[in-house]
């Protein structure tokens, strides 16, 4: 498969409505269908949780994990439930749940696609701990945005799996990715009925010159900083900006820079990145 024909095949496909979009995981959108209305309880979202017991095992970690910083341990369902909070589950199951779409039958895939889940759980813990430094965010909202960025990347993979012609080589891929996460990922996100500021997070993947015009920090800003840390952190091969140079970086809280050109305080976060990312990896 060419380069070309590659991109002519999703082109035509996001232009005709017939890119295979994955479908939300099933516990995730129970999760969501039960938070969504009125009368939820923490109970109900208790008997929901309790169909899968993996996940349920998940959400005590994370609520005795790092981002959760409490002398009381968290035992069982119902109390990581109060810890957390409805939105809180609801955010932390999706992101859980997402593992699913990083899975292929496709041999000739399969290390691309373990590629990209390690580096989204890597760059998801990034962004969950550098949010801790900044007001007005939740952990549990930024692990999910952090996974979410990539959700475009994984759709387009699947649909080269799908595809009848040999899969295209890795540099091919890269510049497919490259090109079409973005558009792919907001298609996706849109399908799932996400808020705009998760489709936004999609839409600036790889956008270092992103601005939102507002002197806060969003959530695109803590993302692309964490993204832009690792690529730097990582040698990770390809022309990243320094971070003087792009927008999100002037509205961190904490600004000092490693030798590398990383985020200092990333670096000095390390073992609690490493526990936030054994726990999406586990």
């Amino acid at each position: 498969m060419q380069v070309v024909d590659l991109y002519e095949e999703i082109s035509a496909a996001i232009a005709a409505d017939e890119l295979a979009l994955p479908s939300l995981p099933d516990i995730a959108l129970r999760i969501h269908r039960a938070a969504s209305d009125p009368d939820c309880t923490f109970a109900t979202i208790g008997r929901v949780l309790k169909r899968d017991t993996a996940i349920s095992t998940q959400l005590i970690r994370m609520a005795n994990g790092p981002l959760y910083r409490t002398r009381v341990p968290v035992t069982n369902v119902r109390s990581a439930i109060h810890r957390l909070g409805v939105p809180g589950v609801r955010n932390f199951v999706t992101t859980a749940a997402l593992r699913n779409l990083f899975k292929t039958t496709d041999l000739k895939l399969t290390q691309r696609f373990r590629q990209l889940w390690e580096q989204s759980c890597e760059i998801s813990a990034m962004t969950a701990v550098l949010a801790t430094f900044c007001a007005g965010f939740d952990p549990d909202d930024a692990l999910l945005a952090g996974l979410l960025q990539d959700v475009g990347a994984v759709t387009l993979l699947g649909q080269v799996s799908r595809s009848s012609d040999a899969t295209p080589d890795d540099e091919m891929l890269d510049r497919a990715i490259e090109e079409w996460a973005p558009r792919v990922g907001v298609l996706v996100l849109t399908h799932w009925g996400f808020d705009q500021r998760y489709i936004d997070v999609a839409r600036a993947r790889h956008d270092w010159h992103f601005d939102s015009g507002d002197e806060k920090t969003t959530i695109v800003d803590v993302i692309t900083a964490a993204r832009l840390h690792f690529y730097r952190e990582k040698r990770v091969p390809g022309s990243w900006p320094e971070f003087a140079a792009i927008p999100a970086y002037r509205k961190l809280p904490v600004r000092d820079l490693s030798e590398a050109g990383g985020l200092l305080l990333l670096c000095e976060a390390t073992e609690e990145i490493e526990q936030v990312r054994q726990m999406l990896r586990d």
